[in-house]
C-alpha cells in the first residue's frame, strides 16, 4: 500500500498542479482505484477511496466518496461508509456515476458508486455528508470471501444513458436464473438492467467490468454466454446477443 492521493496534471506539460492527499501523512491506504467523474457545470470532481491500514490519526477519506473543487483539488464534501457496514476488505474499488432522478417530485443531480460491500449508494451532489438518498443491494458482500471476481460486492463501474441507471453487482445471475438486480435511478424498483455472464471452464461466474452503453434499453436481465476474449454487440431492443467482435 502507499499512502493514496489524487493528482492533477497539467495536460500539455504533465506537471503536476495540484495534490489531494486521502490520508495523513505516515498513515497507507485509502487509494483511489477508480477513475474520477468531472461535474463541469459545478466544477467538481468526484472519486471513491480503498480501505486504509491501521492509523493513530483519523481517516475520514478512507472507504469514501469525496468531492473536491476541480481547479484546486481543495476538499468540499465527503461521506465515509458506516463502521457497521464495512466490511473485510470492503472498499470502493470503482467510478462513481453523475445522474439525475425526480425524488419527492424535485429533479435531483446524484452521484452513485458500488461499495465492494454489495451496496450500491446514490447521493445528492450538494449534500454527500447528509449519507446516500437511497442504498440498494445489488451484489452478495464479500464477507471476507475471495472478492468480486467470484462473485462476490462489485467494483463496476454503473452507466446512465439519461434515463435509466445501469448497474452490475456480483451474484446477480448465477447459472441462468434471474435475479432483482437492476434499480431505476431513484428507488430500489427493478427496472431495465442487463448482468452479462461469461463461461469459465468451472464455474459461471458475473462479468467484473463496467457496464456497456452500447445498451440503451433492454427489457429485464437475461444471461449469455460469451467468449472471454470477445466483445458482445448486444440487440438494444431485448439485450440478445447479435454477434461478437474478436
Amino acid at each position: 500500500m502507499i499512502r493514496g492521493k489524487l493528482i492533477e496534471l497539467n495536460a500539455s506539460t504533465g506537471a503536476i498542479k495540484h495534490t489531494f492527499y486521502t490520508l495523513p501523512r505516515g498513515c497507507i491506504g485509502a487509494a483511489v482505484w477508480g477513475s474520477p467523474a468531472i461535474d463541469t457545470a459545478d466544477n467538481a470532481v468526484y472519486f471513491a477511496t480503498g480501505n486504509a491500514n491501521a492509523c493513530s490519526k483519523s481517516e475520514p477519506y478512507s472507504i469514501a466518496v469525496v468531492k473536491l473543487n476541480a481547479t484546486s483539488l481543495s476538499h468540499i464534501d465527503s461521506w465515509q461508509v458506516p463502521t457497521n457496514q464495512q466490511t473485510s476488505d470492503g472498499d470502493f474499488g470503482s467510478t462513481p456515476t453523475l445522474f439525475q432522478a425526480s425524488i419527492g417530485g424535485k429533479m435531483h443531480n446524484l452521484v452513485g458508486v458500488a461499495n465492494k460491500n454489495g451496496v450500491y449508494y446514490a447521493f445528492d451532489r450538494t449534500n454527500l455528508h447528509q449519507g446516500p438518498v437511497w442504498q440498494a443491494k445489488i451484489a452478495d458482500s464479500i464477507g471476507g470471501g475471495c472478492g468480486p471476481t467470484c462473485g462476490q460486492g462489485s467494483i463496476s463501474p454503473s452507466s446512465w444513458d439519461g434515463t435509466t441507471l445501469f448497474v452490475a453487482g456480483g451474484n446477480t445471475v448465477i447459472h441462468g436464473n434471474s435475479c432483482m438486480g437492476g434499480l431505476s435511478s431513484a428507488t430500489r424498483i427493478q427496472i431495465m438492467v442487463h448482468t452479462s455472464m461469461v463461461r469459465h471452464p468451472s464455474r459461471m461466474e458475473c462479468c467484473i467490468s463496467g457496464i456497456w452503453m452500447i445498451l440503451f434499453t433492454l427489457l429485464g436481465p437475461r444471461s449469455i454466454n460469451l467468449n472471454l476474449r470477445a466483445f458482445p454487440i448486444l440487440h438494444f431492443h431485448d439485450g440478445d446477443l447479435e454477434r461478437e467482435v474478436i
